[in-house]
């Protein structure tokens, strides 16, 4: 058992690393690598059974390491960037097209899959997010201009968090207690602020420590990442799923003070990033149920479809309007819809707890999956 598990660790690592280093060498999207030997390696032979490997573990370690990633994300967030014209695109993006996503994304579900209102509704909302996971390696392919490259940079990293509170309360709301629409939209609003109080105070509790020389330089980073950690479990215990909008916080707040520089953390997050989106990937993709997958694939083609010329323009339509963005910066925000790690964490944990309260899908996470694949190649391609 300890050497499958390490076998398992090994293999994950090795191929979380190396896919990266072998799209960068032949231009090849690292999220279609990555996703293909995640299920080369898991349903496909049978190496690496996360489940196995992490236990019960699995998923509040991945929902740790995606926070992680976002708080990273938060670094590269200078406010600067948002005095022209992409601070109004960018929150209209975050509230009007998330808004816009989520519904056309629950009908298309429902008109594609046949599932029940409420899980299109938690699908619709589980894919509303896109993430830095993703963004970020497209962003460096494509090499669009600004305000493009701004925009979609801060949407991928903002989106996250609010796309897996507002599919935690669709779950809560058509599953478990009785919520309104305006009662789901409050709470959101709550786990936000909560979160985001938690995140400032962690990364104002940094500052003082730095700015003080209380932490000595070889121990910059590990402190980082404690507090990151403890900001992540703390907002978790003040309300649930606040964890990942309390790390994007305290990346943003770290980001945009002037008191300490921040050097040393970002270059030191870099292969961090690269370890957690490469091994995140494998382990996600080695846990999808390949029968499922293959009995809902077409329909996840479908779907993928839908979210690409549907879905992703009619938001970024509505978002933009009067925004005075070029038609063309119009044009590539609505051809750029990718889904990630985000997506797949969070369909893989509500699948779980629907099974826990008795209420199973067999759609939920091979619907997923199935978007977010065609969706890696097709946008992932398109922009070399």
């Amino acid at each position: 058992m300890d050497t499958e598990i390490v076998r398992g660790i090994g293999l994950v690592v090795v191929l979380g690393v190396g896919l990266q280093w072998l799209g960068r060498r032949t231009g090849i999207p690292s999220i279609v690598l990555l996703l293909a030997g995640g299920l080369a390696v898991g349903p496909g032979l049978g190496w690496v059974d996360p489940e196995q490997v992490l236990g019960d573990a699995l998923f509040p370690v991945v929902s740790l390491a995606v926070g992680l990633l976002l708080f990273n994300g938060g670094l590269e967030l200078d406010l600067a960037e948002l005095q022209g014209g992409a601070r109004r695109p960018v929150i209209r993006l975050v509230v009007i097209g998330a808004v816009v996503t989520w519904l056309l994304t629950a009908l298309a579900t429902h008109l594609v899959f046949h599932e029940p209102v409420r899980v299109s509704v938690l699908i619709g909302a589980i894919l509303i997010v896109s993430g830095p996971t993703v963004v970020g390696p497209l962003l460096r392919l494509a090499r669009p201009t600004d305000p493009s490259a701004t925009i979609l940079r801060w949407e991928g990293i903002l989106i996250d968090p609010i796309g897996a509170t507002l599919g935690l309360f669709c779950l809560n709301a058509f599953f478990i207690e009785s919520f309104t629409i305006s009662e789901i939209w409050s709470e959101l609003i709550a786990v936000a602020l909560a979160g985001a109080a938690v995140g400032v105070a962690a990364a104002a509790l940094l500052v003082a420590a730095l700015r003080h020389l209380l932490v000595p330089d070889d121990l910059e980073v590990p402190v980082t990442l404690m507090l990151v950690v403890a900001a992540y479990w703390a907002a978790e215990w003040v309300r649930p799923e606040a964890g990942l909008f309390a790390t994007t916080a305290m990346g943003l707040a770290l980001a945009n003070q002037k008191r300490v520089p921040m050097r040393q953390v970002r270059t030191f997050g870099q292969p961090v990033v690269a370890l957690l989106i490469g091994s995140l990937f494998i382990v996600l993709a080695a846990d999808v149920d390949a029968g499922a997958l293959e009995d809902h694939f077409l329909g996840g083609l479908v779907l993928s479809a839908v979210l690409v010329v549907v879905v992703r323009p009619v938001a970024v339509a509505l978002a933009t309007v009067r925004s005075h963005l070029r038609p063309r910066d119009r044009a590539f925000l609505a051809c750029m819809a990718p889904r990630g790690i985000v997506a797949a964490s969070t369909a893989a944990l509500f699948a779980l707890r629907l099974e826990a309260i008795g209420q199973p899908s067999t759609v939920l996470v091979p619907a997923v999956f199935a978007g977010i694949i065609p969706l890696a190649v097709v946008v992932g391609v398109g922009s070399i």
